[in-house]
């Protein structure tokens, strides 16, 4: 039993001991995304990708790229993503991309799937038209990824800063697209370094297709007499219907804010947090709105399902959370907690997949759930939503739609930080006093993304509710007053 057991042991620890022995580790990237061409649209394709990174020496904790070795060996460098440090913080060993993926093909991996998403057809060669096709040319500014310090709870950091040139409106000069994927853990695994990449290629490709979206929506309202390169000519497109044309149907708000805890630690702001997006939707935006405060399970649940009855098939509900979360990782699951949750014990914890069951069975045209909470962002598919199509506040105002916006990923988040409110509240509430007319909420991500990271070490999520049955739409606000 005891050899059975030692053998079971080393078979464990090889793998780890022969990454240390060569001091290099490789992390399995994830397979390139299957979003659809679309069968219309302007056609780019992927020209000239230059990895524009400096490698330097080893700084600990700072994002500079540094090997162990030849760090002029172009194919080293091209899978070169990261550098571990030892527990006394000294270099440590090298991280790689599997030998079939560099940094240059991930990212325009991530930079193709946007495209396509924002209604693009991205060619290859071979393709019919591919010689007439816009180049696109990517410049790789910053790739890289880090362990936590010593003293540090563990984590693993990347961060890419990539800057796309081509000739359509907005990438003339070069538009540049940052992302940044964070795990943190109560105990460092090897498995964060691909987690952590995972979710750094995916902010990348979410921020593209925003910025991909605004350049198509320049390129549909340009006259017919402009062409862009390659002779592609720009048809007439009929002109987006303004705020009073459309039926935007009935908005409802439930605003829950829990500060008070039974058995959990106390928050600031979270019920103030509440009552400012509460005030503003109703004079602003002419909301119906519902304020609970330190709501217990059975008074969450009860509101939820009383909404389920109460909106119909055109009319718009936003739910605001504001409290805490936590995250099953072995099961990814999220939970809110309300002010009767025990940490203890699950009975009055509220699951996304709960969450997800009711505002699936609701008539509603538009649900948005908006969640300012610790590890919320297990409630998206980590996906951006594509506008598509000329029309398309009049489109996406038809479409049924299921969003979410979280203040963070599967994170801690801030509580307090933003002038009596949390750093992401306050964002939330300046985007929408500065909006004086449409407001979708894919625009909304967008302004208030840069900000709070600027601001915190959390990154707001976006995207389609998983398994709400999410169609090609965005919640829109509609100032009224």
């Amino acid at each position: 039993m005891r050899l059975r057991a030692l053998l079971l042991l080393l078979s464990a620890l090889l793998p780890l001991l022969a990454g240390c022995a060569g001091r290099t580790g490789v992390i399995p990237t994830p397979e390139a995304g299957l979003t659809e061409n679309p069968t219309e649209g302007i056609a780019i394709k992927i020209g000239d990708i230059v990895d524009e990174r400096r490698f330097g020496d080893f700084h600990g904790t700072r994002l500079v790229p540094t090997l162990t070795g030849d760090d002029s060996d172009p194919v080293r460098r091209s899978r070169a993503i990261g550098r571990s440090n030892t527990p006394n913080g000294t270099p440590g060993h090298n991280v790689f991309l599997e030998p079939d993926r560099t940094v240059q093909s991930t990212v325009a991996d991530a930079v193709s799937r946007a495209f396509r998403s924002a209604g693009f057809r991205v060619l290859q060669k071979g393709d019919a038209g591919y010689e007439r096709a816009i180049p696109v040319d990517i410049a790789i500014e910053q790739y890289w990824m880090m362990k936590s310090p010593p003293s540090a709870s563990p984590y693993v950091l990347g961060e890419i800063r990539a800057r796309v040139i081509g000739q359509l409106p907005g990438l003339e000069t070069g538009n540049v697209i940052e992302s940044r994927g964070k795990v943190v853990r109560g105990g460092y695994t090897r498995g964060m370094w691909r987690q952590a990449l995972d979710k750094a290629l995916d902010d990348l490709t979410m921020q593209a297709t925003e910025e991909f979206d605004h350049v198509r929506l320049a390129i549909e309202a340009t006259p017919t007499s402009t062409l862009l390169p390659q002779g592609l000519a720009i048809l007439d497109r009929p002109a987006s219907p303004s705020s009073h044309s459309v039926d935007y149907g009935k908005y409802y708000l439930l605003a829950i804010g829990i500060d008070e805890y039974d058995t959990l630690p106390r928050l600031k702001t979270a019920v103030s947090d509440a009552r400012a997006v509460s005030s503003l939707l109703a004079t602003a935006y002419g909301f119906e709105t519902e304020l609970l405060e330190n709501a217990t399970r059975a008074d969450l649940i009860r509101a939820l399902s009383e909404y389920r009855e109460k909106v119909g098939p055109r009319d718009n509900l936003l739910i605001y959370y504001a409290g805490h979360g936590w995250n099953d990782e072995a099961a990814n699951l999220g939970y809110w907690l309300p002010s009767d949750a025990d940490p203890d014990d699950e009975t009055n914890w509220v699951s996304n997949s709960k969450i997800t069951s009711i505002l699936r069975a609701m008539d509603a045209k538009h649900v948005m759930v908006v969640s300012d909470s610790c590890y919320s962002g297990t409630l998206t598919r980590g996906i951006s939503v594509a506008r598509k199509g000329p029309s398309h506040v009049e489109r996406l105002a038809s479409r049924r739609t299921r969003l979410a916006l979280t203040s963070g990923g599967n994170e801690p988040v801030v509580d307090g930080g933003g002038g009596g409110h949390s750093v992401f509240a306050n964002a939330f509430l300046r985007s929408l006093r500065e909006n004086d007319e449409i407001l979708d909420a894919t625009t909304l991500h967008a302004q208030i993304r840069e900000p709070i990271m600027r601001d915190s070490d959390q990154t707001p999520q976006f995207g389609p509710i998983r398994s709400a049955r999410h169609e090609d739409g965005d919640f829109l606000f509609v100032r009224n007053d």
